[in-house]
């Protein structure tokens, strides 16, 4: 509970500017004694003047919003002012573009609305602005109420984490209806134990399931202690929009998919962040997902080329990781720059490509139009496919993997491929 800050800032209402016009035309039919129209004009400066005396008297608020939340979604934000004298309060949420609020404004002494999350980083919530009105309602006095607050944008972690849930349960499912297998199913058996309800059905035994006449489990060691490197591009193609995101807002989502898949696997997971220079380093750790998603939660995209070359040597002389590289690829002239630095780490380090497709271009595709500017458009827009796919070509060339879907669904194919690339490794 903060109490305001009055910034002073009086203004008369209706009811005020009503009276001020009677008395002017009161005063234009003579004959009119002066006393009275001076005792008129006194007792209206009376009546604003003591509104504008109750109106003064700082209102108690409380604002309950979150200090975290995650890119695009919304959570409840709850304003409740205690006006004292005053008749009527209205209650304003000011915003940065970083962060919305609806309804921005409300005519209540209890404000319940939608704080919306836009853009990842730190960002400040400024304060209540608070108008009371007088009990005769003639003026009214604004307030500033409380103060500042720094609201937190993450990335989806949190969305990560329920998937991971999901699998462990073995209850996902991909777009084409199959059954994804859990994370985290190794390959060397290391006991048999009697069957339990959240199994996967591969771990069942049948052969001594058939002996026993009772349902048994094979249960399995699972490989950990790997190291997983996610290596976040944030040069000027990132910065390309979808929606109300832009590229980079999709990689990191989808890093921390990886991230919480990584995390639950038993394998070690760090961050590099880089443009054309190194920006965060973070090193590969047990139970690192959170602190990987801190790390890199407020970057913001670079108006400069990416140095691959620069973010490949850091990690040249690690011991054998998993590189996962979340950029994008444009085309054959930007492929070429990240296929020549890929020899720099293949022969020592598994690498997989992250890259988002264009919404917007796939759209453009399936239109069908007689007019010949959406032909045009769509040759274009081809153009543009074949030149990406000749830049994925390039990458797959030197054995890179390369995995690319549409910003949707992006997190969940990045961590698939990446459990995919985890078993063949």
């Amino acid at each position: 509970m903060n109490r305001s800050q009055r910034s002073f800032k009086f203004a008369p209402t209706r009811v005020t500017l009503l009276l001020a016009i009677l008395a002017v035309l009161v005063v234009s039919f003579p004959p009119i004694p002066v006393g009275l129209v001076t005792w008129l004009f006194l007792a209206i400066a009376i009546m604003v003047l003591i509104d504008v005396i109750f109106a003064s008297f700082a209102p108690k608020v409380i604002r309950l919003a979150p200090k975290t939340t995650v890119r695009g979604v919304k959570d409840d934000i709850k304003i409740s002012v205690d006006p004292n004298y005053s008749s009527t309060v209205t209650i304003r949420q000011q915003t940065p573009y970083d962060i919305g609020v609806e309804p921005e404004m409300l005519k209540t002494r209890n404000f319940e609305g939608q704080l919306i999350s836009r853009s990842r980083g730190t960002h400040i919530l400024p304060r209540v602005a608070v108008r009371l009105s007088g009990p005769l309602r003639l003026a009214t006095v604004d307030h500033l109420a409380g103060q500042a607050t720094t609201v937190s944008i993450f990335p989806d972690l949190p969305g990560a984490r329920r998937l991971q849930e999901l699998r462990r349960r073995g209850r996902l499912h991909s777009e084409e209806g199959k059954m994804l297998g859990r994370l985290g199913l190794g390959t060397e058996l290391e006991t048999i134990r009697d069957y339990m309800p959240d199994d996967d059905i591969r771990q069942v035994n049948w052969k001594v399931t058939a002996r026993v006449g009772k349902p048994m489990s094979n249960v399995y060691r699972v490989e950990d202690n790997r190291l997983v490197i996610c290596m976040i591009d944030t040069g000027r193609l990132m910065s390309a929009p979808i929606g109300i995101a832009n590229r980079l807002d999709i990689a990191l989502d989808a890093m921390a998919y990886v991230a919480v898949a990584a995390e639950d696997s038993g394998d070690r997971v760090g961050v590099i962040a880089f443009s054309d220079r190194i920006l965060r380093n973070l090193e590969p750790r047990r139970k690192g997902a959170d602190a990987v998603v801190r790390t890199v939660y407020e970057l913001k995209p670079e108006l400069v080329e990416p140095d691959y070359e620069l973010a490949f040597q850091m990690v040249a002389n690690k011991r054998r990781s998993m590189i996962i590289l979340f950029t994008d690829i444009l085309d054959e002239a930007s492929a070429r720059a990240l296929s020549a630095a890929v020899t720099v780490i293949k022969k020592r380090h598994s690498i997989m490509v992250v890259s988002s497709r264009d919404p917007d271009i796939d759209k453009i595709i399936q239109v069908r139009s007689t007019r010949p500017i959406d032909a045009f458009r769509q040759v274009v827009a081809l153009d543009y496919l074949e030149s990406r796919q000749r830049a994925i070509n390039l990458l797959r060339a030197q054995g890179v993997k390369v995995i690319q879907g549409d910003p949707y669904n992006l997190a969940r194919s990045a961590q698939q491929a990446y459990l995919s690339l985890r078993l063949r490794s």
